[in-house]
């Protein structure tokens, strides 16, 4: 192999002239340089290939799954947390209604507001907790997904398909919009706790 003086690009021992940039090329490179361009060329092979791959995760995947193992721990403290201060409060009691004052045994009980803003602060954490555990399964499984998805093809017919570009990238934008509803039920969640 022959490499250009000029522009470094490495080309074949029966070039004459650079292909590239039309220098005249020099003799061949010695046999460890061969060895180490070659090398070079399979390293930038290999990652291009890594890329192209239907189920390689990405960096922004795999910090965004990350995050949403740790928006289950923070929604799963939220539900602990407003559940303890739930079970504190003691609902109002109604003693009349309108001018009919209501007799000793009957208790009609009604949730306080802050009652109502801590159930509802635990059934945002319960939806944080939903969508980040489906949006980290997308974002860092995409293989173990789709084969979940397409079991049902492999077992009764057969079939063992790659996913289409637009699939995975429809699961992408779902585990997006998941892992976006996830941030606003928690943020929204903790906003009705205090």
């Amino acid at each position: 192999m022959k490499k250009c003086k000029n522009c470094g690009m490495v080309q074949s021992d029966d070039n004459t002239v650079c292909l590239d940039c039309s220098s005249p090329l020099g003799p061949s490179m010695s046999e460890g340089e061969n060895e180490a361009a070659e090398a070079a060329i399979k390293e930038k092979v290999d990652a291009m290939t890594e890329h192209s791959d239907e189920f390689y995760v990405s960096l922004r995947d795999k910090v965004m799954g990350y995050a949403c193992i740790f928006f289950s721990v923070v929604a799963l403290v939220l539900i602990l947390l407003a559940s303890h201060q739930y079970n504190k409060l003691e609902p109002d009691r109604i003693t009349q209604m309108g001018e009919f004052v209501l007799p000793d045994e009957v208790v009609i009980t009604l949730p306080t507001k802050r009652m109502n803003q801590l159930g509802d602060a635990m059934g945002c954490g319960w939806i944080a907790i939903i969508t980040a555990v489906f949006s980290c399964l997308m974002l860092l499984l995409p293989r173990l997904m789709w084969l979940w998805d397409t079991w049902k093809y492999r077992v009764h017919y057969g079939w063992d398909t790659p996913p289409s570009h637009f699939a995975m990238l429809s699961r992408k934008i779902s585990a997006y919009i998941s892992w976006g509803i996830s941030v606003i039920s928690l943020i929204y969640g903790w906003i009705l706790f205090f």
